[in-house]
């Protein structure tokens, strides 16, 4: 699960490394969720299912042998309590943030509510809100969308090495809600391909 390897990222990769880390590890995830989505649909049209189940658990051998050929992250101590699990992250947090980490905690809660909330209708708006057919969909908004997050994972990765997370959380996540109005837009302007693409984009 993408826990257990952003787990797996601050444990094995020094923290001036995360950035870069969270831009590869973006990257590999978008790349196999358009192989196992955009890819099998593909193949639909000329494969059985059931050998196209078989040509995407081939593609898990490359997790496979990623796992094997990994470093182990540096053992830590694990709680020995259920309370001690709860506890001491929270005392972490308190003892680094002191007064803000209510403001972390929000901050937090409050992030990419946007994306979230609107993931799951995006594709329900685009076919019966706006009127485009899935192949349009699928060239505009997974393969567009795709590059996108390719360019801005790499980009992203080297701001935050350069510019400090801090700042790079506030401008990229003022920029992420900013993007929603670009749906609006959409709406407004009914079918048009090029204002897709600019939203998606």
């Amino acid at each position: 699960s993408s826990d257990l390897c952003d787990a797996y990222m601050t444990d094995a990769l020094a923290p001036h490394e995360r950035a870069a880390g969270s831009s590869v590890s973006l990257v590999g995830y978008r790349t196999a969720m358009l192989v196992s989505t955009s890819l099998a649909f593909v193949l639909a049209d000329h494969v059985a299912w059931p050998m196209i189940w078989l040509i995407l658990a081939g593609f898990m051998v490359v997790g496979l042998a990623g796992t094997a050929i990994a470093e182990e992250a540096p053992a830590a101590r694990p709680p020995r309590t259920l309370a001690q699990s709860v506890m001491l992250p929270v005392a972490d947090l308190w003892q680094r943030y002191r007064r803000g980490a209510l403001v972390v905690l929000g901050f937090t809660a409050i992030y990419r509510f946007g994306d979230y909330f609107s993931q799951p209708l995006v594709i329900t708006f685009l076919r019966d809100g706006v009127g485009f057919d899935f192949t349009e969909i699928a060239v505009a908004y997974k393969l567009l969308g795709f590059a996108g997050i390719v360019v801005g994972g790499v980009l992203s990765g080297a701001l935050v090495a350069r510019l400090g997370m801090r700042r790079m959380l506030i401008a990229f996540g003022s920029l992420s809600a900013v993007t929603h109005l670009l749906y609006a837009w959409l709406a407004i302007a009914g079918k048009s391909m090029v204002v897709l693409c600019i939203a998606v984009a």
